[in-house]
Formats: structure tokens, sequence, C-alpha cells
């Protein structure tokens, strides 16, 4: 993707070169397009430059020196740490495993703990009853 913007920028800069020395062919005198023709050429060297750079990125890609994902090098690859193990591993033994048996006896102990609430009565904090819509199985 990076090569791409590299040769778009070439290019922009190869036009940008030939329509400044267009303008200098309009010059009378050679004193008048020598500075015109010299900046065409630095125009046009930087040009050269961003083709050289895109050709040099996918170059990179290709033979896998690029670890950025085809980013020309500016990708998470460049800072990144290998990982590290553990200080302390987790024991092997299986006092720590999980018991669905227990686990389960534990949810009925605090379930049967919890007294179930009373329903409200009906003048007191009921939903409104629902209104009915237009029309169809679900208006009735």
């Amino acid at each position: 993707m990076k090569a791409m913007f590299w040769v778009m920028g070439g290019w922009v800069l190869l036009i940008a070169a030939k329509s400044v020395e267009a303008i200098g062919d309009r010059g009378a005198t050679p004193g008048e397009r020598l500075p015109i023709y010299s900046f065409a050429i630095v125009v046009l060297f930087g040009a050269g430059f961003c083709f050289i750079r895109a050709g040099r990125v996918l170059w990179d890609n290709f033979t896998g020196k690029n670890k950025g994902g085809g980013s020309g090098g500016s990708g998470p690859g460049r800072g990144a740490r290998p990982a590290r193990r553990l200080t302390d591993p987790l024991p092997d033994n299986d006092s720590d495993s999980f018991n669905a048996n227990a686990a389960f006896a534990r949810y009925m102990e605090r379930r049967g703990q919890s007294a179930p609430q009373a329903p409200s009565p009906a003048g007191q904090d009921a939903p409104p009853p629902p209104q009915p819509r237009g029309f169809g199985r679900k208006g009735a």
C-alpha cells in the first residue's frame, strides 16, 4: 500500500516537472529559461526518488524484510517484544480444579436462603395494560 503512494507521488512530480519545463519553453533568452529548467530538473529528481523508493518498498515486501505487514516498515512488528514465561506457574494438582457438583451444591444452598419475593397487590406498581395496535394477528 505504501508503494502505491510512492508511485502516485512520483507520477505527480513527473507531471509537475513536465509542466514547469513547458513554462520554461516560453522564455525568450537562455538567461530567463535557466532558472525554470533548473527547478524542473530538481522536481524530476524528486520524481525519480519516489519511484526508487517505491521499488525498494516492493522489494522489501517481496523478500520478507518488511515485517510491518506491507506498510513499509512502520508496522507493529518493529517495537514488539517476545513473550515471557510466568515466574510462578500454576500448580498441576487437582486441588484448584473446578468441581461442578460442589458448585451446584453451593448454588442450591444460596438459593434456599433467599426468600422469594411476594407479588405486589393489583393496584400498586402494576404495569399498564397493553395498548391495542393496528390490524393483524398481533393487534388482537
